[in-house]
Protein backbone atom coordinates (compact mmCIF):
# COMPACT_ATOMS: atom_id res chain seq x y z
CA UNK A 1 0.00 0.00 0.00
CA UNK A 2 2.82 2.41 0.82
CA UNK A 3 4.42 1.74 -2.54
CA UNK A 4 1.14 2.36 -4.38
CA UNK A 5 0.57 5.59 -2.49
CA UNK A 6 4.13 6.64 -3.25
CA UNK A 7 3.64 6.00 -6.96
CA UNK A 8 0.37 7.93 -6.90
CA UNK A 9 2.09 10.82 -5.18
CA UNK A 10 4.84 10.78 -7.80
CA UNK A 11 2.24 10.94 -10.60
CA UNK A 12 0.50 13.84 -8.85
CA UNK A 13 3.78 15.69 -8.35
CA UNK A 14 4.65 15.19 -12.03
CA UNK A 15 1.24 16.49 -13.10
CA UNK A 16 1.58 19.53 -10.86
CA UNK A 17 5.08 20.14 -12.23
CA UNK A 18 3.79 19.86 -15.80
CA UNK A 19 0.95 22.32 -15.25
CA UNK A 20 3.21 24.71 -13.33
CA UNK A 21 5.87 24.49 -16.04
CA UNK A 22 3.35 25.37 -18.76
CA UNK A 23 1.90 28.28 -16.77
CA UNK A 24 5.26 29.75 -15.80
CA UNK A 25 6.54 29.21 -19.35
CA UNK A 26 3.57 31.11 -20.75
CA UNK A 27 4.23 33.92 -18.26
CA UNK A 28 7.81 34.16 -19.45
CA UNK A 29 6.56 34.10 -23.03
CA UNK A 30 4.27 37.04 -22.24
CA UNK A 31 7.16 38.94 -20.66
CA UNK A 32 9.27 38.24 -23.74
CA UNK A 33 6.58 39.55 -26.07
CA UNK A 34 6.05 42.71 -23.99
CA UNK A 35 9.67 43.72 -23.49
CA UNK A 36 10.96 42.36 -26.80
CA UNK A 37 13.10 39.34 -27.54
CA UNK A 38 16.07 41.60 -28.41
CA UNK A 39 15.92 43.68 -25.24
CA UNK A 40 18.77 43.55 -22.74
CA UNK A 41 16.38 42.49 -19.98
CA UNK A 42 15.14 39.43 -21.86
CA UNK A 43 18.67 38.60 -22.98
CA UNK A 44 19.75 38.54 -19.33
CA UNK A 45 16.78 36.34 -18.33
CA UNK A 46 17.36 34.01 -21.26
CA UNK A 47 21.09 33.68 -20.57
CA UNK A 48 20.42 32.98 -16.92
CA UNK A 49 17.58 30.45 -17.30
CA UNK A 50 16.87 29.15 -20.79
CA UNK A 51 19.86 29.47 -23.10
CA UNK A 52 21.22 26.31 -24.70
CA UNK A 53 24.82 26.51 -23.48
CA UNK A 54 25.99 24.17 -26.26
CA UNK A 55 24.63 26.41 -29.03
CA UNK A 56 26.46 29.23 -30.76
CA UNK A 57 26.23 32.31 -28.55
CA UNK A 58 25.78 30.33 -25.36
CA UNK A 59 29.42 30.26 -24.36
CA UNK A 60 28.98 32.72 -21.49
CA UNK A 61 25.42 31.72 -20.49
CA UNK A 62 24.31 29.80 -17.42
CA UNK A 63 21.04 28.33 -18.69
CA UNK A 64 19.85 26.88 -15.38
CA UNK A 65 16.65 25.36 -16.77
CA UNK A 66 18.47 23.97 -19.78
CA UNK A 67 21.14 22.44 -17.55
CA UNK A 68 18.63 20.91 -15.15
CA UNK A 69 16.48 19.40 -17.89
CA UNK A 70 19.37 18.04 -19.91
CA UNK A 71 21.15 16.53 -16.89
CA UNK A 72 17.96 14.69 -16.01
CA UNK A 73 17.39 13.37 -19.55
CA UNK A 74 21.03 12.33 -19.90
CA UNK A 75 20.91 10.50 -16.58
CA UNK A 76 17.99 8.43 -17.91
CA UNK A 77 19.55 7.90 -21.32
CA UNK A 78 22.67 6.65 -19.56
CA UNK A 79 20.95 3.44 -18.47
CA UNK A 80 19.07 2.64 -21.69
CA UNK A 81 21.63 0.28 -23.23
CA UNK A 82 22.51 -1.68 -20.05
CA UNK A 83 18.82 -1.81 -19.10
CA UNK A 84 17.79 -3.23 -22.47
CA UNK A 85 20.68 -5.69 -22.54
CA UNK A 86 19.83 -6.91 -19.06
CA UNK A 87 16.68 -8.35 -20.68
CA UNK A 88 19.01 -11.25 -21.54
CA UNK A 89 18.24 -12.42 -18.01
CA UNK A 90 14.55 -12.73 -18.91
CA UNK A 91 15.09 -14.16 -22.38
CA UNK A 92 17.36 -16.91 -21.05
CA UNK A 93 14.49 -18.12 -18.87
CA UNK A 94 12.35 -18.88 -21.92
CA UNK A 95 12.76 -22.59 -22.44
CA UNK A 96 11.83 -22.81 -26.10
CA UNK A 97 12.67 -20.68 -29.11
CA UNK A 98 9.10 -21.29 -30.33
CA UNK A 99 7.81 -19.39 -27.28
CA UNK A 100 9.97 -16.41 -28.16
CA UNK A 101 8.76 -16.70 -31.74
CA UNK A 102 5.11 -16.54 -30.67
CA UNK A 103 5.81 -13.51 -28.48
CA UNK A 104 7.62 -11.80 -31.37
CA UNK A 105 4.81 -12.45 -33.87
CA UNK A 106 2.14 -11.23 -31.46
CA UNK A 107 4.18 -8.14 -30.60
CA UNK A 108 4.78 -7.10 -34.20
CA UNK A 109 1.17 -7.93 -35.08
CA UNK A 110 -0.19 -5.69 -32.35
CA UNK A 111 2.25 -2.92 -33.27
CA UNK A 112 1.04 -3.05 -36.88
CA UNK A 113 -2.64 -3.09 -35.86
CA UNK A 114 -2.46 -0.19 -33.41
CA UNK A 115 -0.28 1.83 -35.81
CA UNK A 116 -2.68 1.20 -38.70
CA UNK A 117 -5.68 2.31 -36.67
CA UNK A 118 -3.79 5.41 -35.51
CA UNK A 119 -2.79 6.28 -39.09
CA UNK A 120 -6.32 5.88 -40.44
CA UNK A 121 -7.81 7.87 -37.55
CA UNK A 122 -5.28 10.71 -37.83
CA UNK A 123 -5.36 10.72 -41.64
CA UNK A 124 -9.14 11.10 -41.84
CA UNK A 125 -9.23 13.96 -39.32
CA UNK A 126 -6.18 15.72 -40.78
CA UNK A 127 -7.41 15.55 -44.38
CA UNK A 128 -10.83 16.80 -43.34
CA UNK A 129 -9.30 19.77 -41.53
CA UNK A 130 -6.90 20.44 -44.42
CA UNK A 131 -9.68 20.59 -47.00
CA UNK A 132 -11.64 22.84 -44.64
CA UNK A 133 -8.79 25.35 -44.89
CA UNK A 134 -7.68 25.12 -41.27
CA UNK A 135 -4.00 24.89 -42.24
CA UNK A 136 -3.98 27.81 -44.67
CA UNK A 137 -1.53 30.21 -43.02
CA UNK A 138 0.91 32.78 -44.34
CA UNK A 139 4.21 33.23 -42.54
CA UNK A 140 6.22 36.29 -43.51
CA UNK A 141 9.94 35.86 -43.96
CA UNK A 142 9.84 32.07 -44.14
CA UNK A 143 10.26 30.16 -47.39
CA UNK A 144 9.48 26.54 -48.09
CA UNK A 145 12.18 23.94 -48.37
CA UNK A 146 12.37 20.56 -49.99
CA UNK A 147 11.67 17.58 -47.78
CA UNK A 148 13.88 14.57 -47.33
CA UNK A 149 13.44 11.42 -49.37
CA UNK A 150 11.68 8.67 -47.47
CA UNK A 151 13.75 5.60 -46.69
CA UNK A 152 12.66 2.06 -47.39
CA UNK A 153 10.69 0.80 -44.35
CA UNK A 154 12.40 -2.59 -44.75
CA UNK A 155 15.54 -0.93 -43.38
CA UNK A 156 14.03 -1.48 -39.94
CA UNK A 157 14.47 -5.22 -40.50
CA UNK A 158 18.04 -4.69 -41.69
CA UNK A 159 18.87 -2.62 -38.62
CA UNK A 160 17.84 -5.46 -36.31
CA UNK A 161 21.14 -7.26 -36.95
CA UNK A 162 24.07 -4.95 -36.15
CA UNK A 163 27.35 -5.13 -38.00
CA UNK A 164 29.47 -4.00 -35.05
CA UNK A 165 28.80 -4.84 -31.43
CA UNK A 166 30.93 -1.98 -30.14
CA UNK A 167 29.10 0.73 -32.07
CA UNK A 168 25.75 -0.80 -31.13
CA UNK A 169 26.46 -0.46 -27.42
CA UNK A 170 27.89 3.04 -27.78
CA UNK A 171 24.69 4.76 -28.96
CA UNK A 172 21.11 4.87 -27.69
CA UNK A 173 19.37 4.82 -31.06
CA UNK A 174 20.50 1.28 -31.92
CA UNK A 175 18.11 -0.33 -29.44
CA UNK A 176 16.96 -2.92 -31.98
CA UNK A 177 20.53 -4.16 -32.29
CA UNK A 178 20.91 -4.32 -28.51
CA UNK A 179 17.68 -6.34 -28.27
CA UNK A 180 18.94 -8.73 -30.96
CA UNK A 181 22.24 -9.28 -29.18
CA UNK A 182 20.43 -9.80 -25.87
CA UNK A 183 18.12 -12.38 -27.43
CA UNK A 184 21.01 -14.25 -29.07
CA UNK A 185 23.02 -14.34 -25.84
CA UNK A 186 19.97 -15.33 -23.79
CA UNK A 187 18.96 -18.17 -26.06
CA UNK A 188 22.57 -19.35 -26.25
CA UNK A 189 22.73 -19.48 -22.46
CA UNK A 190 19.54 -21.51 -22.52
CA UNK A 191 20.86 -23.89 -25.19
CA UNK A 192 24.07 -24.45 -23.24
CA UNK A 193 22.03 -25.09 -20.07
CA UNK A 194 24.19 -22.58 -18.22
CA UNK A 195 21.15 -21.34 -16.29
CA UNK A 196 21.14 -18.79 -13.50
CA UNK A 197 24.55 -19.90 -12.28
CA UNK A 198 26.31 -18.49 -15.33
CA UNK A 199 28.51 -15.45 -14.81
CA UNK A 200 26.77 -13.38 -17.47
CA UNK A 201 23.35 -14.15 -16.02
CA UNK A 202 24.40 -13.07 -12.54
CA UNK A 203 26.07 -9.99 -14.00
CA UNK A 204 22.86 -9.00 -15.81
CA UNK A 205 20.87 -9.65 -12.65
CA UNK A 206 23.11 -7.33 -10.63
CA UNK A 207 23.05 -4.68 -13.37
CA UNK A 208 19.27 -4.83 -13.37
CA UNK A 209 19.12 -4.28 -9.61
CA UNK A 210 21.55 -1.34 -9.83
CA UNK A 211 19.44 0.21 -12.60
CA UNK A 212 16.28 -0.05 -10.48
CA UNK A 213 17.96 1.77 -7.58
CA UNK A 214 19.39 4.44 -9.89
CA UNK A 215 16.07 4.90 -11.72
CA UNK A 216 14.04 5.26 -8.52
CA UNK A 217 16.48 7.81 -7.15
CA UNK A 218 16.63 9.95 -10.30
CA UNK A 219 12.91 9.90 -11.10
CA UNK A 220 11.57 10.34 -7.57
CA UNK A 221 14.11 12.93 -6.44
CA UNK A 222 14.49 14.99 -9.60
CA UNK A 223 11.61 14.03 -11.92
CA UNK A 224 9.04 16.71 -11.02
CA UNK A 225 11.64 19.51 -10.92
CA UNK A 226 13.09 18.42 -14.27
CA UNK A 227 9.63 18.26 -15.87
CA UNK A 228 8.93 21.79 -14.63
CA UNK A 229 12.19 23.12 -16.09
CA UNK A 230 11.79 21.32 -19.43
CA UNK A 231 8.26 22.55 -20.08
CA UNK A 232 8.88 26.03 -18.76
CA UNK A 233 11.86 26.44 -21.06
CA UNK A 234 9.96 25.04 -24.05
CA UNK A 235 7.15 27.58 -23.77
CA UNK A 236 9.35 30.48 -22.70
CA UNK A 237 11.76 30.24 -25.65
CA UNK A 238 9.09 30.12 -28.37
CA UNK A 239 7.57 33.48 -29.28
CA UNK A 240 3.91 33.95 -30.14
CA UNK A 241 4.88 34.69 -33.75
CA UNK A 242 6.16 31.12 -34.00
CA UNK A 243 3.19 29.56 -32.24
CA UNK A 244 0.36 31.36 -34.05
CA UNK A 245 0.85 29.68 -37.46
CA UNK A 246 1.21 26.29 -35.80
CA UNK A 247 -1.62 26.79 -33.30
CA UNK A 248 -4.23 24.85 -35.28
CA UNK A 249 -1.79 22.01 -35.89
CA UNK A 250 -0.72 22.00 -32.24
CA UNK A 251 -4.28 21.89 -30.89
CA UNK A 252 -5.46 19.30 -33.41
CA UNK A 253 -2.42 17.07 -32.90
CA UNK A 254 -2.72 17.27 -29.12
CA UNK A 255 -6.45 16.47 -29.16
CA UNK A 256 -5.94 13.48 -31.45
CA UNK A 257 -3.09 12.16 -29.32
CA UNK A 258 -5.17 12.54 -26.16
CA UNK A 259 -8.15 10.84 -27.81
CA UNK A 260 -6.05 7.87 -28.90
CA UNK A 261 -4.28 7.73 -25.57
CA UNK A 262 -7.26 8.07 -23.24
CA UNK A 263 -9.87 6.38 -25.45
CA UNK A 264 -8.09 4.16 -27.98
CA UNK A 265 -5.57 2.37 -25.77
CA UNK A 266 -7.96 1.88 -22.82
CA UNK A 267 -10.45 0.25 -25.23
CA UNK A 268 -7.70 -2.13 -26.38
CA UNK A 269 -6.98 -2.89 -22.73
CA UNK A 270 -10.65 -3.50 -21.95
CA UNK A 271 -11.50 -5.72 -24.93
CA UNK A 272 -8.29 -7.68 -25.43
CA UNK A 273 -6.57 -7.67 -22.03
CA UNK A 274 -9.65 -7.58 -19.81
CA UNK A 275 -8.06 -4.73 -17.87
CA UNK A 276 -10.06 -1.85 -16.44
CA UNK A 277 -9.40 1.28 -18.56
CA UNK A 278 -9.54 3.45 -15.45
CA UNK A 279 -6.96 1.29 -13.67
CA UNK A 280 -4.77 1.31 -16.76
CA UNK A 281 -4.83 5.11 -17.02
CA UNK A 282 -4.12 5.54 -13.31
CA UNK A 283 -1.12 3.24 -13.43
CA UNK A 284 0.34 4.56 -16.67
CA UNK A 285 -0.42 8.23 -16.01
CA UNK A 286 3.02 9.21 -14.74
CA UNK A 287 4.57 7.58 -17.82
CA UNK A 288 2.23 9.70 -19.98
CA UNK A 289 3.19 12.91 -18.18
CA UNK A 290 6.86 12.00 -18.29
CA UNK A 291 6.80 11.24 -22.01
CA UNK A 292 4.92 14.45 -22.79
CA UNK A 293 7.34 16.52 -20.74
CA UNK A 294 10.58 15.07 -22.09
CA UNK A 295 9.44 14.37 -25.68
CA UNK A 296 11.71 11.34 -25.56
CA UNK A 297 10.56 7.75 -25.76
CA UNK A 298 14.11 6.68 -24.92
CA UNK A 299 14.20 8.71 -21.71
CA UNK A 300 10.74 7.38 -20.79
CA UNK A 301 11.65 3.72 -21.34
CA UNK A 302 13.12 3.04 -17.86
CA UNK A 303 10.05 4.42 -16.08
CA UNK A 304 7.78 2.62 -18.55
CA UNK A 305 9.47 -0.71 -17.86
CA UNK A 306 9.28 -0.21 -14.12
CA UNK A 307 5.59 0.76 -14.23
CA UNK A 308 4.55 -2.12 -16.47
CA UNK A 309 6.28 -4.83 -14.47
CA UNK A 310 5.66 -3.59 -10.94
CA UNK A 311 2.26 -1.89 -11.21
CA UNK A 312 0.48 -3.39 -14.21
CA UNK A 313 1.71 -6.91 -13.54
CA UNK A 314 3.30 -7.48 -16.95
CA UNK A 315 5.73 -10.38 -16.92
CA UNK A 316 9.31 -9.13 -16.91
CA UNK A 317 10.21 -11.44 -19.81
CA UNK A 318 7.50 -9.89 -21.94
CA UNK A 319 8.04 -6.27 -20.89
CA UNK A 320 11.82 -6.38 -21.35
CA UNK A 321 11.34 -7.65 -24.90
CA UNK A 322 8.25 -5.72 -26.04
CA UNK A 323 8.86 -2.23 -24.65
CA UNK A 324 12.33 -1.62 -26.17
CA UNK A 325 10.93 -2.77 -29.52
CA UNK A 326 7.96 -0.47 -29.09
CA UNK A 327 10.25 2.45 -28.31
CA UNK A 328 12.07 1.86 -31.60
CA UNK A 329 9.60 0.64 -34.22
CA UNK A 330 6.20 1.59 -32.82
Amino acid sequence: MKKTNGNNQLAIHMLIAMIAGIIVGLLFMTIRENIGADSSTWTTINNLLFQDITAVGGESSIGLFYLGGQLFIRALQLIIVPMVFSSVMAISEINEASTLGRVSIKTIGWFMLTSLIALVFAGIIALTCFHAGMFNVTIEGITGSAGTTASNPLQVILNIVPSNIGSTFSVNHAVLGVVFIAVVVGLSINTLHMGKESTIYRLCDEISKIIVVFLNFVVKKFGPAAIFMLLCRTFATYGIDYLKPAFTYFVLCTLLLLAYLFVGYPLFMAFFCKLSPIRFIKKIFKVIVFGFSTSSSAATLPLNLDTNTKELGVDHQIASFVLPLGMTIN
